[in-house]
C-alpha cells in the first residue's frame, strides 16, 4: 500500500505539479495579452491639457485623465497608484482628500502640485467631455497618445487598473 502511495505523489510531483504551473502561467499570460491588444491603437488626443494656461507634461508618464466628478472613484484610482512611479492622475478633484497622503508621507503640502496628481482647468475638462461624450475615464501613454476610454462601471475600472500596469513598465526615469 505504502509503494502505491509513494508512486502515486512521485507521479503528481513530476507531472501534476509543472502542468498546473503550466496552465496557471498561460493564463495571465492570455489575461496580459489580451490586455496589451486592447492599446495597440493610439491617437492624437483631442484637445490640449493645460493647468492654468500652461501646457502640461504628459510626455514620458502614464496618464490617466478623469472626467468624471465622482471623486470617490479618482480617489480610489489615485490611492491603488499613487507611489508608482511613472503614473500620474488628471482630474477635477478637492485636494484636501489627498491632503492625508501627503501628510503620512511628510511632503510639503501646495494644493496645486501633488505628486502624481495634477488639477485640470474646467475649460479643459468640458472641451474634453465634448470629444468624448461617453468617456469618464481616458488613458495615455508615455508619448502623450490615447491609448482608451473607460467608462465608470466596474469593469472598465478593472480594465483601466489593468492597462496603467501595462503601461507603467515603459516609464523611464530621467
Amino acid at each position: 500500500m505504502k509503494k502505491y502511495f509513494n508512486s502515486i505523489i512521485l507521479v503528481f510531483v513530476l507531472i501534476g505539479l509543472p502542468l498546473g504551473s503550466y496552465l496557471y502561467l498561460r493564463q495571465g499570460f492570455t489575461f496580459r495579452k489580451n490586455l496589451i491588444d486592447d492599446l495597440k491603437t493610439s491617437t492624437p488626443l483631442k484637445g490640449t491639457l493645460t493647468e492654468n494656461g500652461a501646457a502640461v507634461m504628459v510626455n514620458g508618464r502614464c496618464t490617466v485623465i478623469a472626467l468624471t466628478e465622482n471623486q470617490k472613484q479618482q480617489l480610489s484610482l489615485f490611492d491603488q497608484f499613487k507611489d508608482a512611479k511613472g503614473f500620474q492622475l488628471a482630474g477635477k478633484m478637492d485636494t484636501t482628500l489627498v491632503m492625508p497622503y501627503l501628510l503620512k508621507k511628510q511632503q510639503s503640502v501646495d494644493s496645486k502640485n501633488i505628486r502624481n496628481y495634477f488639477q485640470l482647468d474646467s475649460n479643459v475638462i468640458s472641451t474634453l467631455k465634448q470629444a468624448y461624450p461617453t468617456s469618464k475615464y481616458l488613458i495615455l501613454d508615455t508619448l502623450g497618445k490615447m491609448r482608451y476610454s473607460y467608462t465608470d462601471n466596474e469593469n472598465d475600472l478593472k480594465k483601466l487598473a489593468g492597462h496603467i500596469t501595462v503601461l507603467l513598465p515603459l516609464y523611464k526615469e530621467k
